[in-house]
């Protein structure tokens, strides 16, 4: 694992933190607002629309918070790019499909 140094802050910590508050946070709140509102499901699975939408909105909720933590010209590196939501998109759809 390669790990650079800006202002004497590890990006690799930062980056890993970021992924795994994401993915945590998107993954439960996917299931909890599944579980609890999900009517529509979604590509012949049991997951839902409902839980679907909720993990998008909690990791860009998330990736929000985040870039408010870290100093501007890093948290654009390391969260906020101009990707950002289609990666969130993609990640939430690819979530869907999957057992």
């Amino acid at each position: 694992m390669v790990s650079y140094h800006i202002q004497d802050r590890s990006v690799f910590f930062e980056r890993a933190l970021s992924g795994v508050l994401v993915l945590g946070v998107g993954d439960s709140f996917a299931a909890i607002f599944g579980k609890l509102f999900g009517k529509r499901k979604i590509f012949n699975s049991e997951k839902s629309l409902e839980g679907l939408m909720a993990f998008i909105a909690s990791v860009i909720a998330v990736g929000k918070i985040f870039n408010l933590i870290i100093p501007a010209t890093e948290a654009e590196e390391i969260v906020m790019d101009d990707w950002f939501y289609f990666k969130v998109c993609l990640i939430g759809f690819i979530e869907a499909t999957t057992k």
